[in-house]
């Protein structure tokens, strides 16, 4: 496996077992909050890869009371923010930065992110399973982060 070295923290993902998952984005000072309706380490991967295979990618996470999308255009990211009030923010951090941040926290908080629907994630065998359809989708993001 290649080693993964960041020199700077510019987005945190914590992945919390009950089913909730909080996304900080540093630079910006700009916070996102996400329940286990959507299933945000799949979708975050998926956007990564739909990232590099169209140059641009959105991301949608449900908090229960208002939404957030995070949307990567070739040089810009954002984030539409929906509910009491609706918000457009233009991120600091750059595409590139976001997905090279994503792919290292999800290494990091692998079991986590593998049993995040926990509901759908009860016996061993699915547990593994799709803990290894997420390592997948790791390598093929940086892979084609390296390549860039």
């Amino acid at each position: 496996m290649p080693i993964i070295i960041f020199k700077e923290k510019i987005m945190i993902i914590e992945i919390l077992t009950n089913g909730w998952c909080n996304i900080k984005f540093e630079k910006t000072n700009c916070r996102v909050n996400a329940s286990y309706l959507t299933d945000v380490p799949n979708d975050l991967l998926d956007m990564c890869i739909n990232y590099y295979n169209n140059n641009m990618a959105s991301c949608y996470f449900d908090s229960e009371g208002s939404t957030a999308t995070l949307v990567l255009t070739p040089d810009t990211a954002f984030i539409i923010h929906e509910g009491e009030h609706l918000g457009l923010i233009k991120l600091l951090e750059s595409p590139k930065e976001i997905i090279d941040c994503i792919v290292k926290e999800i290494v990091k908080q692998i079991d986590s992110a593998a049993s995040f629907l926990s509901c759908k994630c009860n016996d061993l065998f699915q547990y593994e399973k799709r803990k290894s359809e997420l390592i997948q989708k790791l390598y093929f993001v940086h892979d084609k982060s390296n390549s860039n």
